[in-house]
């Protein structure tokens, strides 16, 4: 297939994955408009205005301005002046204070004598100035020179007057817009939220994918790295591209509400700019998810211009450092999948980049290894490889060891074995014995540690990419996609093989019809039953038509009846293919399997055909029998070693006794079968049959040879003992089979439940908030980096958001010289006016002034002020102007200026004494003015810097506070979604103590890390918090937050199904309600009120309320102003802490009770409404007594599931009602929780906890008490075989593994009922005995007991009564025997061939059955397995058993099985309920 049609595929599935997410990214969409649109608001009510032109009156120096006088108040301006010394300086002070009046004046010898006296911490809130006269004055008599620098009215001899005036540049009729200051601000917030949305999309998306092993699956199909990544990139940046037309829209649409938002840019141009922010957003997620002045407009000619007037950075750089971090982002991105994959694929030396292979691939690299030179082992437990075939996979030393601190475990261990073409070899293994970590190496997932594997000569390690194309694989574990559909998914792997399009429809018909799943082809694979989601996969893996396919445990789950149409569809298929299976099912491996290889502890034991290994292990013939209420295994036993002394008990595990014949003993077979017919009833015989050595068998031993955690031997002393503890009967004679029983862990042997007593009342809820405080801290010390980052990354927000409000030093500015050299060339426009010879001279002055200095003198005659108003030039060409008019003796001068520069008012003022002093002094006569500010007193940068109203320190808080409490979100989505919360209430934990015990955990949380907001405010000397009392304000608005925004994020949590989602989607929510209080407080006191209920909006509004009372206060107090009164409100609104409660407790009801189940009487149905109802569960009737454990079989998809889920609570009854001891489910739910317990299908466990951690944890649910817990669960993990994975977190367990700790959660506490949902799926065959033996103790303790299970040996060794459910309902119920005599047809024989066969000896065989036994009925013939039923008319075990003893040879028999009829045989008679009759 090429990469043009692989790319356009990847991108198929992933729009099937935005279609399915469609209302996330209409809710994207809606944020990001959302956004934009405030900006919108903000235009709408910021209309631009024109003002008219505007005229503005003169005003004397020779008084203070208005506002100065009125901000005073009761008290006078201060006027200081340096040196006090000098009579001329105290002469001119005085001048001062008598023409501005009610001026209180003081004096200081030194300028270092005012500094002091400034830093003394004296109020200097009504300090005006300080005059400074830099002149060393000699005497106090001394004049003051020519030049001085000072400012002063005077008079000349002439007795000329003049009178100095100050006027402000008339304006023009011009246009304000307030608006460009708020787009100023929040553009660029406006920007950044708009993306977050996808770029924590992209995030969440990668790392679900990599974490679901999704990703390297899809690598290991055959597609490249570079193509996933650009489907990827090509995905989020349409999102991207999505927001950003939605926002050019916005910002350039004009409506008759709003003029357009952005009217001076370039369209194209902020359309550039933000395709480079999206490019560096989306490349930024890559990167991420490989670990975790006035508005001019842009335009293209601009480019290279500076942004703003005090930096020389243009917006070319902008761009280009954009594009320069996508790149980065990209590149670190590449490296980093290449070199750290995650926990699945194969990394690549840290120098990759620089082997030519990487780029341009190995050519010939495909190699032939040479058997004859490979190191063989002499063993005689595994078999010469045949000869002639193709090996597939080869596997040369292979060692794999995991390490965890000092730990190491080695899981694979010199493993040396080959897989050929047109054979299917089958991987047998305890669980953990190494199976599926060597699959997972031969299929990229995992790095071996040392050793080689080929795949058709490619070496795994370095030619993988090669490997994918012929490579295809169905994992242990599931790894579909949610959002795509039964037929979406064959559809998409048989394009990636490249599968061309006209077959490709027809090649999934036909598929679909093996499998039996054509009614569900448009079904999404998340609502598939577990048996249908492996149909699926093995579907998946075989579709392909790949040289090389590897199936671990593809069976897993199916009901008998589908298992077999796998084994057909695998059979055929393994023609021209090399297949590698594992499985538990022993008649699978012995059906399929043409080599069979059994692993022990990592290591392979043996290896061989089924019939080889039969030889090399089989110890002589079995017979099972079956055991009725009556049985007397004693005298059962006592009459098989009458007729085979050598015989031996195998195991005695529930209903079923096993027992090995020796092959010597074969004569007298015959006669001991007679025997047992014909005291069948007396015996206490249910059924019996009998089979040469089984694949079972094989495995056990192999096992008891390795030193596997129990030996056979001891396991069926076990069986033997606890028949006759069952039986109570003590003996004093000990027969071998009772011998070192003192061998066995004592918890196997005495009963499972000892006497128990429970906590009740107060104990009890102490002891279930203990035990939620334990899961809690687990939880915190297991996931310490997620603590961390919970615990850091809020106070690191707040410390950010305060270092980027905090302002440098400042330190003391230097002197300024006021005149027009602070500017560039100038035009001076002037008028002069009146007596001629005077202004002529005046006029002289201003040239010697001005010109030197190199400004345009520019005269105008007529109104100066008109011509200012309509001037042409810019108004930085125009600083200052001046108008001269002398009318006799008075020269009124006025000086000009424009408002626009900052120190224009001083400039204008200092030219025009300079020209009156120039007049009246002479042309060398001058006075040069500085400005210095008072030198800074040592204060409060951060505070100063945050301004008076509040929001700065809002918005720094809600950062912070935002981050905190989404992290609370997390735990309570996994538990929901994982199904543990449901466990912990049917396992009767009461709602209440545990979501209070959630809110008081992390309440304490949050209270630690307010401290450590806290203290950062210390840090930064916020003056806010430095009184106690504002101190204690302060922490308690923090602490009423964190108590109601809690539970909030937990109601709000059941809307997310991924808790980083809810952590990501909570925190935009918590810093937006704040965002809206910022934005809309100034125009809506109303529309921010509403937001009220919000707690992060609360917050807000009380911080920001809180800090601008302290700044009014502090003012206040400075200003000293009676006006001021207290308008301290601290709103702290608590309504949201009671409204969460009664929320979250309505939304427990709506969403169903979590509890539930029955000893038991039910009567219900349940329909699912989707767009057509499906009745899934029909009316079924049933009650279960105590001691009794009852069977419930059926199909896949028959309803079994949805049956358990409605009595464990997990989903509500549409009709019926069920009842647990007299206490129904619909209205005693807490009385039923405390009597039942529940193993789920899909294993419900935390994968941070240990297995004894989690038995602990739901013991104490279940009240045992603190003195017992340990002793009951060191009891149940020994029942178990879990002592050795104690203390390991479960996450690091095989599957089988996790399936005895949810089996061992559900029989911790003695409760009344226990259901058990497929228990031992996946489980090897001596795990999955244990098992039994527990299960059986269990309800002979008096337990109530409902299992499911595919097993249909499983439920006849274990079940009392059993019934088979069809399409929602009972199509049989009643005891094993009555089933077996209601459906009984004789005896059933299975015969299998050796792999030789040919066709003309099965024929010979078949005629020969139908001449020895007339009416015999052939009811199955599949690949050298022929199965027949026998009617029992006339006929006998013994006779049947003896004819096939004399043609075993004959006909090439391998093996065979005579036995009744069994439940497996009655359960496939219903596999196609149209045919049956109607019962």
């Amino acid at each position: 297939m090429g990469k043009f049609q692989q790319f356009k595929l990847l991108l198929w599935k992933n729009f099937l994955f935005m279609k399915q997410i469609w209302h996330f990214i209409v809710l994207e969409v809606l944020m990001s408009s959302v956004f934009a649109l405030l900006i919108v608001f903000f235009r709408s009510v910021e209309l631009e205005k024109t003002t008219e032109p505007s005229r503005y009156n003169s005003f004397t120096v020779n008084r203070l301005p208005r506002i100065l006088e009125i901000y005073r108040s009761n008290d006078s301006w201060k006027l200081f002046y340096v040196p006090s010394k000098s009579d001329a300086v105290k002469t001119i002070i005085g001048s001062v204070q008598s023409t501005l009046r009610s001026l209180r004046v003081k004096g200081f010898d030194s300028e270092m004598d005012f500094h002091d006296y400034i830093f003394s911490g004296v109020n200097s809130s009504l300090l005006l100035a300080v005059v400074v006269f830099h002149h060393n004055f000699d005497d106090e008599k001394d004049p003051l020179p020519l030049k001085v620098r000072r400012r002063n009215t005077v008079k000349d001899k002439s007795n000329i007057t003049s009178f100095v005036f100050i006027k402000r540049f008339q304006n023009r009729a011009i246009k304000t817009d307030h608006f460009f200051l708020i787009f100023k601000y929040f553009f660029s917030i406006i920007i950044l939220l708009a993306f977050s949305s996808p770029v924590l999309g992209a995030i969440r998306f990668i790392v679900s994918e990599k974490e679901n092993k999704c990703k390297e699956y899809l690598l290991m199909m055959g597609l490249s790295k570079f193509l996933l990544w650009s489907t990827y990139f090509f995905t989020f940046f349409m999102r991207c591209l999505l927001v950003i037309f939605l926002q050019i829209l916005i910002f350039f649409y004009k409506a008759s509400v709003w003029d357009v938002l952005i009217r001076f840019s370039d369209k194209f141009l902020i359309f550039v700019f933000l395709i480079c922010f999206a490019l560096a957003c989306v490349n930024f997620s890559f990167m991420i998810s490989t670990f975790f002045n006035k508005w001019t407009g842009l335009h293209w000619n601009g480019l290279w211009h500076p942004v703003i007037i005090e930096d020389n950075l243009a917006f070319i750089h902008i761009l280009g450092m954009l594009l320069f971090d996508s790149f980065v982002y990209a590149l670190v991105t590449w490296y980093t999948e290449a070199v750290f994959p995650g926990d699945y694929g194969i990394s690549h030396p840290w120098n990759f980049f620089l082997m030519p292979s990487y780029w341009f691939g190995t050519l010939n690299s495909k190699i032939v290894v040479d058997e004859e030179s490979q190191e063989v082992e002499d063993n005689d437990y595994i078999e010469a490889d045949p000869v002639g075939l193709t090996p597939g996979i080869q596997i040369k030393h292979l060692n794999k060891v995991f390490t965890k601190g000092h730990i190491t475990k080695m899981a694979v261990n010199d493993l040396t074995l080959n897989f050929y073409e047109n054979q299917i070899t089958v991987l047998l293994g305890q669980n953990g014995a190494g199976k599926t970590t060597t699959m997972s190496i031969l299929t990229g997932m995992l790095c071996a540690t040392s050793g080689k594997a080929y795949i058709y000569g490619h070496e795994i390690s370095k030619e993988f990419d090669q490997i994918r194309k012929s490579l295809s694989f169905c994992p242990q574990h599931d790894i579909l996609f949610d959002y795509m559909t039964v037929y979406d998914h064959l559809y998409f792997f048989a394009q990636i093989k490249g599968m061309s399009r006209e077959t490709c429809h027809q090649k999934i018909t036909n598929i679909l019809k093996m499998v039996k799943l054509e009614e569900k082809q448009n079904e999404f694979s998340k609502t598939l039953s577990g048996g249908m989601k492996r149909k699926l996969s093995i579907s998946i893996a075989l579709i392909g038509d790949s040289k090389v396919v590897i199936l671990d445990e593809p069976t897993s789950g199916m009901d008998p009846f589908s298992r077999r149409t796998i084994w057909n569809l695998i059979e055929e298929f393994k023609r021209d293919h090399t297949i590698l299976l594992t499985t538990h099912y022993m008649d699978e491996a012995d059906m399929l399997g043409d080599r069979i290889a059994i692993m022990a502890n990592g290591t392979l034991q043996c290896c061989g055909s089924s019939l080889f290994l039969k030889h090399r292990y089989g110890a002589g013939y079995h017979m099972i029998i079956v055991k009725d209420s009556n049985c007397d295994v004693d005298k059962i036993f006592n009459i098989i070693q009458e007729y085979v002394p050598s015989a031996t008990l195998e195991s005695n595990t529930g209903a079923e006794l096993s027992f090995i014949l020796p092959k010597e003993s074969t004569n007298r077979f015959e006669a001991l079968f007679i025997r047992l017919e014909n005291e069948q009833v007396d015996l206490g015989i249910s059924s019996y049959g009998v089979s040469v050595t089984t694949m079972e068998e094989v495995f056990l031993r192999v096992g008891q040879l390795a030193d596997s955690n129990i030996r056979l031997g001891s396991f069926q002393k076990l069986s033997s003992l606890q028949n006759r503890r069952s039986k109570k009967k003590e003996k004093e004679t000990v027969d071998s089979r009772e011998k070192e029983s003192h061998d066995l862990p004592e918890s196997l042997i005495k009963p499972v439940y000892s006497t128990l007593t429970h906590n009740t009342g107060c104990n009890l809820y102490y002891q279930q908030v203990y035990a939620m405080f334990i899961k809690r801290a687990i939880y915190s010390w297991r996931n310490w980096k997620t603590t961390l980052m919970h615990l850091v990354l809020p106070p690191l927000y707040i410390y950010l958001m305060l270092t980027a409000f905090s302002s440098p030093k400042v330190e003391d500015e230097p002197s300024m010289k006021l005149d027009l050299s602070l500017y560039e060339q100038n035009i001076v426009p002037f008028s002069m006016s009146g007596n001629l010879s005077v202004t002529q001279k005046i006029f002289k002055s201003v040239e010697s002034l001005l010109k030197p200095q190199g400004h345009i003198l520019k005269e105008v005659k007529g109104n100066l002020d008109e011509f200012l108003r309509n001037r042409k030039f810019s108004p930085k060409k125009c600083i200052i102007a001046f108008s001269v008019n002398v009318t006799g003796s008075y020269i009124v001068a006025t000086a000009l200026f424009n408002n626009e520069a900052y120190h224009s008012t001083a400039i204008s003022l200092a030219m025009v004494d300079n020209i009156l002093f120039m007049f009246f002094c002479g042309p060398k006569a001058s006075i040069t003015v500085s400005n210095k500010p008072l030198p800074n007193k040592p204060r409060n940068a951060t505070t100063e810097s945050l301004g008076d109203h509040g929001y700065e320190f809002a918005l720094t808080v809600i950062f912070g506070m935002a981050a905190l409490s989404s992290g609370f979100s997390r735990e309570p989505v996994i538990e929901r979604v994982t199904k543990v919360k449901h466990m912990q209430f049917v396992h009767g934990a009461y709602v209440l103590i545990f979501w209070l015990s959630a809110l008081v955990w992390d309440f304490i949380f949050f209270f630690i890390v307010c401290l450590m907001f806290v203290a950062l405010f210390k840090a930064f000397v916020l003056e806010i918090f430095s009184e106690v009392l504002h101190f204690s304000f302060g922490f308690l608005i923090f602490a009423l937050h964190g108590w109601s925004v809690i539970p909030l994020i937990y109601l709000m949590s059941c809307f997310f199904s991924q808790g980083s989602s809810a952590e990501m989607y909570l925190f935009l929510f918590n810093v937006f309600s704040v965002m809206i209080m910022i934005n809309l407080k100034s125009y809506s006191d109303i529309t921010s009120s509403s937001f009220l209920l919000l707690p992060s909006h609360s917050l807000g509004m009380s911080i920001q309320r809180f800090y601008e009372n302290f700044k009014i206060s502090k003012k206040c107090a400075i200003s000293g102003g009676t006006h001021c009164s207290d308008k301290c409100k601290y709103p702290l609104f608590l309504q949201v802490l009671v409204l969460k409660y009664f929320c979250e407790a309505a939304l427990e009801i709506f969403l169903g009770k979590d509890g539930s189940i029955l000893s038991l009487c039910f009567s219900f149905s349940q329909v699912y409404f989707k767009w057509i109802p499906v009745l899934a569960v029909d009316r079924l009737f049933l009650s279960v007594q105590k001691g009794e454990c009852f069977g419930l079989l059926g199909f896949n998809g028959a309803g079994k599931t949805s049956t358990f889920k409605m009595l464990t609570g997990d989903e509500t009854i549409t009709s019926g009602d069920a009842f647990f001891e007299n206490y129904s489910i619909l209205k005693d739910i807490g009385k039923v929780r405390q009597r039942i317990s529940y193993c789920p299908q899909f294993d419900a466990l935390l994968d941070y906890m240990t297995s004894k951690e989690m038995l602990t944890l739901y013991a104490r649910l279940r009240g045992i008490p603190e003195p017992s817990i340990n002793e009951h669960v060191i009891e149940m993990l020994q029942s178990l075989l879990l002592e050795d994975y104690s203390d390991k977190i479960t996450k690091t367990y095989s599957g089988g593994t996790k399936r005895k700790l949810s089996t061992g959660i559900a029989l911790v506490g003695n409760p009344s009922i226990i259901f058990l949902d497929e228990p031992s799926t996946g489980m090897d065959p001596l795990s999955r005995r244990l098992l039994w033996n527990t299960i059986i103790r269990t309800r002979d303790s008096g337990k109530a007991i409902v299992i499911t299970s595919h097993s249909m040996e499983e439920c006849e060794a274990l079940c009392t009564r059993v019934a088979i459910m069809v399409n929602g309902k009972f199509r049989c119920l009643g005891s094993l025997q009555h089933l077996k005599k209601k459906f009984s047809k004789g005896y059933t024989l299975l015969v299998k061939l050796k792999r030789d066969y040919k066709e003309s000896e099965v024929e010979h065989f078949k005629q020969f059955m139908k001449e020895i036994f007339p009416g015999i009925n052939l009811l199955q013939q599949y690949h050298g397995m022929i199965r027949y039923s026998i009617p029992n008319e006339n006929q006998s075990w013994a006779k049947v058993f003896g004819v096939l003893e004399e043609v075993k040879v004959l006909y090439n028999l391998e093996d065979y099985s005579i036995s009744q009829t069994t439940l497996e045989q009655i359960f496939l008679g219903f596999a196609n309920p149209e045919d049956l009759v109607n019962e």
